[in-house]
């Protein structure tokens, strides 16, 4: 599809950074419209069409979730949307994916630079949506016009037998995307795309599907290298060669999916659960869903160049915190930055470091804890005995850690110092009121010998 024809409405009422979003996207092929209100989209919208919204949640007059419950009760054909926030609110994330939003993006430094990737998957995943329908179409009307959008569609697609559930035909996308040969497809039950422990539940949506239901939505799918997926499913009845037959598109959302779970992790991660930490909590969970051994959150001294940590989760387990010296570390490196990653071979590329070869490290990445004035006060590094995988994923999942446990620290911070506030003041009180009662009795003592030398008392 020819992107110069999508109209990418942008509702931000920060004048500026509407401008920079607008270039940024233009750069990338698209037409853009800005509005810098609800009040102002929405009338726009009245009498006019766009591809894609990008809104922020908060606007002048109304949050965008407000936005999307006005639009709807004004009958407006509100496009997909993607929501962005300066607030890296955890619970904001949820509720807008739940109300329908492709994506959820965080106003911070790195906006700019993840704008234009986020924008092309997401209009991918729409172009894929519409292609099925137009597939669906052309297949009752014009077999060439089928073949040809099934052939070129950039997602995954398959049309199967629904009785016998043989693969009957399958697109160049879904053959690089599964990792098998056409042939093996079309040697292949669509049965085969499932984890074993999901055939049952599959089979049964097969029956619903044959009395007419729409069974349609997100499962799981296994490809030949063993990698679990999560996609989403989308499909039609289709005769093909005259066989009694079902087309599927199939659009990958592992993840989104797991981005997700890392909002409601964050959402629901309290200060503490049975005798867990807040930031030790925070590090089994990033080595879970990172799959990397070992984990440390880290706060940074004054001068910034001593870490001690708080939490270390360490190959299943959690070690005693320590302290130690930024130099010659990539910990040392990580500081400043936003993200630092060594995807392989981190040991040779810091012979200094001893702790690196203690773990056996072959990988690593990191991220920044910033205060609220924009100051580095803490760190979190993962460290793996693999090399580095998917780093874009792994990044996003640092970022949104990072906001949260930045946060944490920065209370913490706070919390400590007005601990060790009271402290003082409870010495300071403790030290006024054993003065007073050595005055006390001071001026008993000169009383009573001013009494044995037979003069008048001098202190009441």
């Amino acid at each position: 599809m020819n992107t110069v024809n999508y109209t990418i409405l942008i509702i931000e009422d920060d004048l500026g950074l509407n401008e920079l979003i607008s270039e940024k996207i233009q750069e990338i092929g698209y037409r853009t419209h800005s509005a810098f209100s609800a009040g102002e989209a929405l009338n726009w919208l009245t009498e006019n069409a766009a591809f894609l919204i990008i809104v922020d949640y908060n606007l002048s007059d109304i949050t965008a979730k407000e936005f999307i419950d006005t639009a709807k009760i004004k009958g407006l054909n509100l496009p997909p949307f993607i929501v962005s926030t300066g607030q890296g609110n955890e619970r904001i994330a949820v509720d807008m994916m739940k109300l329908g939003a492709r994506d959820y993006i965080i106003k911070d430094t790195n906006l700019l630079e993840l704008m234009p990737r986020v924008i092309n998957r997401v209009v991918n995943e729409i172009e894929s949506e519409i292609k099925l329908k137009l597939a669906e179409d052309a297949l009752r009307k014009n077999e060439e016009k089928y073949r040809i959008l099934f052939a070129e569609n950039p997602q995954p697609m398959f049309v199967y037998n629904i009785d016998t559930l043989d693969i009957l035909e399958v697109n160049q996308t879904a053959i690089n995307f599964y990792g098998y040969s056409k042939e093996e497809c079309l040697n292949m039950s669509i049965k085969a795309l499932h984890p074993a422990e999901d055939i049952h539940d599959f089979t049964k949506k097969i029956e619903q599907t044959k009395l007419g239901a729409n069974t349609d939505g997100i499962t799981k799918h296994i490809k030949k290298n063993g990698e679990i997926i999560i996609v989403e499913i989308f499909s039609a009845p289709a005769n093909f060669l005259d066989e009694n037959a079902r087309l599927a598109l199939v659009v990958d959302i592992t993840e989104r999916k797991i981005l997700e779970n890392v909002h409601n992790f964050l959402h629901n991660c309290g200060i503490s659960v049975q005798n867990i930490s807040f930031f030790e909590s925070i590090a089994k969970y990033l080595s879970e869903i990172l799959e990397m051994e070992y984990v440390c959150i880290d706060i940074l001294d004054v001068g910034g160049l001593t870490a001690h940590t708080l939490a270390i989760y360490n190959d299943g387990a959690y070690d005693t915190n320590v302290s130690y010296t930024l130099k010659d570390t990539p910990c040392g490196e990580v500081v400043g930055k936003d993200i630092c990653s060594y995807p392989e071979n981190v040991c040779n590329l810091f012979p200094h470091d001893a702790a690196l070869r203690d773990l056996n490290a072959e990988s690593y990445i990191g991220t920044t804890l910033w205060s609220f004035d924009n100051k580095p006060i803490g760190l979190i590094a993962v460290i793996s005995h693999k090399p580095l995988k998917n780093i874009l994923l792994k990044t996003k999942i640092l970022r949104l850690v990072s906001i949260r446990a930045a946060s944490e620290l920065e209370r913490k911070k706070g919390e400590d110092a007005l601990i060790k506030k009271n402290q003082d003041l409870d010495y300071m009180n403790k030290f006024m009121v054993n003065r007073e009662v050595r005055m006390a009795e001071m001026k008993k003592e000169v009383n009573e010998m001013l009494e044995r030398l037979g003069e008048e008392k001098r202190y009441l």
